[in-house]
């Protein structure tokens, strides 16, 4: 058993040390501004770093979503030494425009309360150093074991949290959060997913992230958000079975509608009213909202949809 502990710590070792293909860099101060509103929609965490690019920061780490985002961390029945044990927390922000960006990432203290933002607050008044060449502009804080950093990428403002169980920081930690911030501004900047080529199979060709959709929620998994007083869960239709994605939509929509269901109109292309939670079809796309004010909360919802 203590020689299988020994080639593992040797391995993570390797993991932490190597280098993996370099991140193209993010825009700089200097690039011009793709416009007031560059991001439309809020990401899923989760996907702006890959398993592989999360475990070279998070060895054997794996991916949840929590009240503040995405955090990487050691799943709970593995055990190892402090040395190799990591968390890392990934929050975006998007602002309305970048002048509100701006504002939001100079002053962290109109943020709403929620890690890591309420730690960058605290630090809103403490040193930071910049980080060259991350973002249009960025900050790095250190606080005993941790390394916070926040940039900017036009109006998106993104928080990372990277600890180490370690009682001070590894001097590593600051090259592997840059690395992150890289690879999470390389995402940032693909191109949203392309609409279904095929209209039968309906609008959408992959569900929205649900919290992309609900303002100010918090994620469960991707399709599923919630806030005070009202949730959204998005069940996503493709092709099965020999049926077009539209069909199966169709299906599922009637598989959830239920007596004494009333049918509500002008919202979606069908909807109907259950026990207080309200049903809507958007082409291929489900959406189940819970609210005692659904009707205005599905509007806002409707609105916040990819065109395509």
């Amino acid at each position: 058993m203590t020689r299988i502990l020994a080639v593992l710590l040797v391995l993570l070792a390797t993991a932490c040390s190597a280098d993996l293909a370099p991140a193209r860099p993010s825009p700089t101060a200097s690039t011009p501004q793709a416009g007031p509103t560059r991001y439309t929609r809020l990401p899923d965490p989760c996907s702006l770093l890959t398993i592989e690019q999360a475990q070279h920061l998070v060895p054997l780490g794996r991916s949840h979503y929590s009240e503040t985002g995405c955090l990487w961390s050691l799943p709970g029945p593995i055990r190892l030494p402090a040395s190799s044990v990591y968390t890392l927390l990934v929050d975006v922000h998007v602002a309305a425009d970048v002048t509100a960006a701006r504002t939001y990432f100079k002053q962290p203290v109109t943020s709403p309360a929620r890690a890591p933002w309420e730690q960058l607050r605290v630090m809103a008044e403490r040193p930071s150093s910049p980080a060259p060449g991350v973002g249009d502009e960025s900050a790095v804080h250190q606080v005993t074991a941790t390394t916070y950093m926040i940039y900017r990428l036009s109006n998106a403002v993104i928080a990372l949290r990277y600890t180490t169980a370690e009682e001070a920081a590894d001097p590593r930690q600051r090259d592997n959060l840059r690395k992150a911030a890289l690879w999470v501004a390389e995402v940032m900047d693909r191109p949203a997913p392309a609409a279904n080529a095929n209209a039968a199979d309906g609008r959408f060709a992959a569900a929205p992230y649900a919290c992309s959709l609900l303002a100010d929620g918090s994620p469960g998994p991707a399709t599923a958000c919630r806030r005070e007083g009202a949730s959204l869960t998005v069940r996503h239709a493709p092709p099965w079975n020999g049926k077009s994605g539209l069909e199966v939509a169709k299906e599922m929509f009637a598989y959830y509608r239920k007596r004494p269901a009333k049918t509500v109109k002008g919202l979606g292309d069908e909807a109907f009213r259950l026990k207080g939670t309200l049903w809507v079809r958007v082409s291929n796309l489900v959406l189940e909202v819970r609210s005692n004010d659904a009707t205005a909360v599905v509007r806002q919802i409707l609105d916040r949809l990819p065109h395509g």
